[in-house]
């Protein structure tokens, strides 16, 4: 008999193929809203399985369906002025499904990104679909089939992290040269300075494995530095002054992130309820080009509402609580978090799977497998 886990993990697989693909140049359904729907039908059935099959839910579902219930509600009622955050549901939906100790989950889930971005790599090298190039000051960036050269950085930064999740047990060093060269032939295609940033952070995590595994990270701690990041990644761009020495370098650092954050809520400011909040300003408002909101956060609570948003950080807050962690795994959450803070991907577990917050978590083993 085929196992629920396994089930899950196919109903996983299917939605970060579909994700994926969204993400490319590739002209079909992919790129309609709907598809969206696919993934949190399987998760919805997922949920169904599991219970019929051991008549109960599985761990820390409850304030998942809870906060999800409510979601669902704020639709309705706000149906004609919300965007649809599927990464919100995403979160929701798959983080209690996928426990820890399911070592194969990993193992498959690195194969089919793979899988996925050779497909596109491919169709783009043929001529098939787009290869979105622009000029940068260092070069010509590529996209190689996906939607922008950022994009491919941030598809490949999600490999990086499977990478760095299923083999962190290994003791040879070998492998993180293998993944700098990696690294380094990554930047000279995309110029995706953020992604290669936060890898380059990673790798520099992944070299000292060994001894961070064997650490469990403090809860207060955690949850401190998990609470600073989610509401820096918020309300840092509020500040913002051109007079301001340390904004001016962070924003220079940042290219123009804090003050483009800062432009968003100046036009559309922070409400209790969602809104339609468009990530890209139209042309002509303040100058000859389009400006796009490259902040998870901010975007979030933009769109969403203060309500939503506070509620999220208690249920992030509430899952970090009640698991333990091994530092290493903590500091790629955490890094995944700074990763949202400069790059409008959405919480998408399909994509950023240190989000798995019960998959990151430190296993039971007296926990029974089904």
């Amino acid at each position: 008999m085929i196992r629920i886990e396994k089930v899950i993990n196919f109903f996983f697989y299917i939605s970060v193929i579909l994700y994926m693909f969204s993400l490319s140049n590739i002209p079909f359904f992919f790129h309609t809203e709907y598809v969206n729907i696919i993934p949190t039908v399987l998760g919805i059935l997922a949920y169904m399985m599991y219970y019929y099959k051991v008549r109960e839910l599985p761990t820390n579902s409850i304030p998942s369906l809870l906060l999800l219930t409510l979601y669902i509600i704020f639709i309705v009622f706000f149906w004609k002025r919300i965007d649809i955050d599927w990464s919100l549901l995403s979160v929701l939906i798959y983080v209690p499904l996928i426990e820890p100790g399911n070592k194969s989950f990993i193992r498959g889930l690195l194969l089919i990104k793979l899988f996925v971005l050779v497909i596109v790599i491919v169709l783009s090298l043929f001529g098939l679909i787009n290869d979105t190039s622009y000029f940068k000051l260092s070069g010509v960036s590529h996209s190689l089939g996906f939607f922008h050269p950022n994009t491919l950085g941030a598809v490949s930064l999600s490999i990086f992290f499977d990478y760095f999740i299923l083999f962190k047990d290994l003791r040879k060093q070998y492998f993180t040269f293998f993944l700098l060269a990696v690294l380094y032939t990554l930047y000279r295609l995309t110029f995706s300075r953020t992604s290669i940033l936060i890898v380059g952070i990673g790798l520099i995590i992944y070299l000292f494995r060994r001894r961070l595994s064997q650490c469990v990270i403090n809860k207060f701690v955690f949850l401190i530095c998990a609470t600073g990041i989610y509401l820096f990644g918020t309300l840092y761009s509020m500040f913002y002054s051109s007079s301001n020495i340390f904004y001016r370098q962070l924003d220079v650092f940042l290219t123009n992130r804090v003050k483009l954050g800062n432009m968003y809520i100046q036009r559309y400011g922070f409400t209790l309820f969602p809104k339609i909040t468009p990530n890209i300003i139209p042309q002509g408002w303040w100058s000859v080009d389009q400006l796009f909101n490259d902040n998870t956060f901010l975007k979030f609570t933009l769109t969403q509402g203060v309500i939503i948003t506070t509620l999220f950080l208690l249920y992030i807050l509430y899952i970090l609580g009640n698991n333990e962690y091994r530092l290493y795994n903590a500091l790629l959450i955490l890094l995944t978090f700074l990763f949202l803070i400069i790059e409008a991907q959405g919480f998408y577990v399909f994509l950023l799977t240190p989000l798995l917050l019960n998959f990151m978590a430190i296993g039971d083993d007296s926990v029974r497998q089904i």
